[in-house]
């Protein structure tokens, strides 16, 4: 919108001062076509309201012929984002997208502070990158953990309950302690 305030996909709501008028333009993504205006404004071109009551526009996209869409989901306990190449999906905020058939999409997973990238699925596997190629609606998962945690003073910790015996070797019924050990 123009004056600032509308970034539909993100804020498909705003309130103007009275009187204000406001300029809505659509913007279809890769793949998508924008069909026309209805509520306050119609047609194909462009929109303009002024804010003497509130307002309701609704703005219409439609596939491209020959599109289909790439629906990207998060899964695990950790958190990240996945972005793409072509442009279209920023996952934490837009998961899905509509691409031209054929079209060759790249996701890249990154994941937040505490958390690791623990591989994908569905369209794409392993832990590296995640390429595919768009010829039907395509899903892909990327999967997040919990990353590795370690102690205030920037310690990490170990299991043992014997200091000259290693890490996971325990006696059988023995309590595993948690003592911080540097690293060496």
């Amino acid at each position: 919108s123009s004056p600032v305030g509308i970034d539909c996909g993100v804020n498909c709501t705003a309130s103007f001062p009275e009187n204000t008028v406001v300029a809505l333009t659509a913007a279809p993504a890769v793949g998508s076509t924008f069909g026309g205006w209805s509520g306050a404004c119609s047609g194909t071109g462009a929109c303009q309201v002024t804010m003497n009551a509130a307002k309701l526009v609704n703005a219409t996209f439609s596939l491209t012929s020959g599109s289909h869409v790439l629906l990207v989901s998060r899964a695990g306990a950790g958190t990240g984002t996945v972005t793409s190449s072509p442009a279209g999906i920023t996952c934490g905020l837009t998961c899905s997208a509509s691409y031209v058939a054929g079209t060759v999409v790249t996701l890249t997973a990154t994941p937040a502070v505490g958390s690791t990238f623990g591989g994908w699925s569905n369209a794409c596997s392993g832990i590296g990158g995640c390429q595919v190629t768009i010829n039907a609606p395509t899903a892909v998962t990327a999967i997040f953990l919990p990353g590795s945690r370690s102690s205030p003073n920037g310690v990490t910790g170990s299991l043992t309950d014997d200091p000259g015996r290693p890490a996971g070797r325990t006696r059988r019924g023995a309590r595993l302690p948690v003592r911080p050990r540097p690293d060496r």
